[in-house]
């Protein structure tokens, strides 16, 4: 296998486990219950969403370009 591609595969799994890591941290991060007072306020919600498409986004361009 050449070096190359021993390289790249685990940044292609990289990119398609991020945003699902992403999501559950920003689900836990908006939970009242178990974040009390730290609770994510809209504006962080706002860029983390932002961010999240932004990394999905080039997680299928990665995929679809490899």
């Amino acid at each position: 296998m050449p070096l190359f591609t021993i390289m790249w595969m685990p940044q292609v799994a990289n990119a398609l486990l991020l945003p699902l890591t992403m999501f559950l941290m920003l689900k836990l991060a908006n939970n009242k219950r178990l974040m009390g007072a730290w609770v994510n306020k809209r504006y962080t919600n706002v860029i983390a969403t932002a961010l999240l498409v932004l990394v999905s986004a080039a997680g299928i361009v990665l995929v679809v370009g490899s």
